[in-house]
C-alpha cells in the first residue's frame, strides 16, 4: 500500500507543479487539477485503501506492472486503440467525474 499511496503523493505533487506553471495535459485545466487534488487531499486512510482496492477489482480493467521504460510505449498504444474504437473514457482529453470510492461503487452496482 505505501507503493500506491506514494505513486498518488508524486501524482498530486506533479499536478501541483502543472498549475503553478499554468500548463495543463488537452482537456485539463486548473479548476479540474484543483478538484482532483482536493478530492485526494480530502480522503481519510480508509477511503483511499477503498479506492486502491476498488481499482484492483474493476472488471472491466487490469492492473499491472509495467517496466518504466515501456510506459511510454503503452501509453501510445492505448491512445491508439482508443481512437481506433472510438472509445473516449480514457483519453486525456475526455471530460471524467471524481474517481468513484469503493463504497460508492458498491451502491451503485
Amino acid at each position: 500500500m505505501d507503493t500506491d499511496r506514494g505513486r498518488r503523493d508524486s501524482s498530486l505533487n506533479y499536478a501541483k507543479q502543472a498549475m503553478r506553471q499554468n500548463r495543463f495535459p488537452p482537456g485539463w485545466n486548473e479548476d479540474r487539477v484543483r478538484e482532483v487534488i482536493g478530492h485526494y487531499e480530502s480522503l481519510s486512510e480508509d477511503g483511499a485503501v477503498a479506492e486502491d482496492e476498488a481499482a484492483f477489482e474493476a472488471p472491466d480493467q487490469t492492473v499491472m506492472g509495467i517496466p518504466t521504460k515501456l510506459v511510454p510505449a503503452v501509453l501510445e498504444l492505448i491512445a491508439t486503440h482508443n481512437t481506433a474504437c472510438g472509445c473516449s473514457i480514457h483519453r486525456p482529453d475526455a471530460q471524467s467525474p471524481r474517481p468513484a470510492n469503493r463504497t460508492e461503487r458498491l451502491e451503485s452496482s
